[in-house]
């Protein structure tokens, strides 16, 4: 190995070259003769022709719905390490299903290398999305702190990684049941204001949680509305009591929510609602109460926790709600959806009552669009004659839904007129959701002498995966620059 003659060994080893002749003879002989064993292992053991494809079988399987993840991922599993490289490329696949199988079946195998390229992704991923919450529930797979050395990766980037790197980092280490080093970190960021103190919060419940439901109890009352917002959410979760007037405090608001903070106030108000439903009797009694005699911020929010179990006493309150505020904040689409899952045939009643003066009422319109009721077909005509952009576009739902198939011809000459453009992605929409039956309509519109309808028609039959190449190279020379650019 190191490049020494014979006269050197022998010089070395104090024997003759004859000597180290015959031993380095002897040993190759040896050699031989064990790798013809291990020759002869292998090809008792061979994998067979097709393992290849049996592992992208696995795979394809978890793009379809209903499969056992566990079972296959056990199967993967027992693999072994020829499973690895297959996985490691699924981690690119176009489908969540088959990322979020290999990744489980990655760690499962606890593959260092294969870590690695996870953890890259990952790092990439959270950037980009900020958590999203598939990655989210990724990286609390119990499996991942099994791989050798992924403890102490997180561990560093958890003290010296950037925000989102900590974030990620925070997420993970949950897993961590009892870890001193992990406690000591969490509350040196619980001590600090920021924007990782909601993560923190969640890990602290998860590795300690007695002293993490201390921690949510006072950041419920906490003035930062994303924490207080996150706190509240968490309690709900993980089953920790807050007190009744913690919660009071909470369903109100002390000040008008800054633009960026609208959805955490929500969040929290909402969540403060179910908090005292859990209360019992008492958290019942007092909603009561502030419905009656609170102030409005604490009534809306007494009565949209209500709503499940109290709709006829609550509804006329939701109503005032949704009429006075705007349909893109966050607080009065809660309001809608409560309406929409809890009172929805009264409000069809009222606003069917209401005549001409329903085209101009968006956010009723839009509670009926998401909701299982239907108005009458006089009623769906006026609003798409006569409403909003936004009434229009929930009137498209509520034909489509009620018509089904038999909405096609409306459906396309609303993509057609292509304006206004909310409702014409909507007609758009609806098609697509319709698939097959809407597919002859598409074919048609491909010869249609209005660009809108040939561009609406490449767009549904790419969605679909029906674009022929002949379709896509008749589009690509359309004189029109709209439908050559959707092909």
């Amino acid at each position: 190995m190191d490049g020494l003659s014979y006269a050197d060994i022998a010089g070395f080893l104090g024997v003759t070259r004859t000597t180290v002749k015959g031993r380095l003879q002897r040993g190759r002989q040896q050699l031989r003769e064990e790798l013809r064993m291990v020759e002869d292992t292998f090809d008792k053991e061979r994998l067979p022709e097709e393992f290849a494809d049996e592992i992208a079988g696995i795979i394809d399987m978890w793009a379809e719905r209903g499969v056992d993840l566990r079972a296959e991922i056990d199967r993967l599993t027992s693999i072994g390490a020829p499973a690895v490289e297959p996985l490691c490329k699924a981690l690119d696949h176009p489908r969540p299903s088959v990322r979020r199988g290999a990744t489980h079946a990655l760690c499962a195998l606890g593959d260092q290398r294969a870590f690695e390229l996870m953890l890259a992704k990952w790092r990439a991923e959270w950037s980009r999305w900020g958590g999203s919450p598939g990655l989210w529930w990724l990286l609390k797979i119990r499996r991942v702190l099994a791989i050798p050395g992924a403890r102490e990766v997180f561990l560093r980037l958890l003290r010296v990684g950037n925000s989102d790197e900590q974030e990620m980092a925070l997420h993970v280490l949950s897993q961590a049941e009892g870890d001193q080093e992990v406690l000591d970190r969490v509350h040196e960021i619980l001590r600090t204001p920021g924007r990782l103190q909601h993560a923190a919060l969640g890990t602290l419940l998860e590795v300690d949680p007695d002293s993490g439901a201390r921690a949510v109890r006072e950041a419920v009352e906490s003035g930062d509305t994303r924490l207080r917002a996150e706190a509240a959410w968490l309690a709900l979760w993980h089953g920790v009591s807050v007190p009744v007037e913690t919660c009071v405090k909470a369903l109100g608001r002390e000040v008008p929510a800054r633009r960026g903070e609208m959805f955490y106030e929500t969040a929290g108000r909402q969540s403060a609602g179910l908090l005292l439903l859990r209360h019992g009797e008492e958290g019942e009694r007092v909603l009561r109460q502030l419905l009656a005699r609170g102030s409005p911020d604490e009534r809306a929010a007494a009565a949209l926790a209500l709503a499940e179990i109290a709709p006829d006493e609550v509804f006329e309150v939701l109503r005032q709600e949704l009429l006075t505020g705007s349909p893109a904040n966050h607080w009065t689409e809660a309001v809608a959806r409560a309406l929409s899952a809890h009172c929805a045939e009264r409000l069809r009643a009222w606003l069917e009552g209401q005549g001409e003066k329903m085209a101009g009422m968006p956010g009723p319109a839009w509670v009926l669009a998401k909701s299982a009721t239907t108005l009458a077909d006089a009623a769906v005509e006026l609003l798409l004659r006569e409403g909003t952009p936004a009434v229009r576009a929930a009137a498209v739902r509520l034909l489509a839904r009620a018509k089904g198939a038999c909405a096609l011809p409306e459906l396309r000459q609303l993509v057609r007129e292509g304006r206004p453009r909310k409702v014409a992605q909507e007609a758009m929409r609806r098609m697509l959701r319709l698939g097959e039956a809407a597919h002859a309509t598409a074919r048609e519109m491909l010869e249609s002498e209005h660009w809108t309808e040939r561009k609406a028609a490449v767009v549904l039959l790419r969605r679909w995966g029906r674009l022929s190449q002949s379709d896509a190279e008749r589009a690509g020379r359309d004189p029109h620059v709209a439908v050559r650019r959707a092909a």
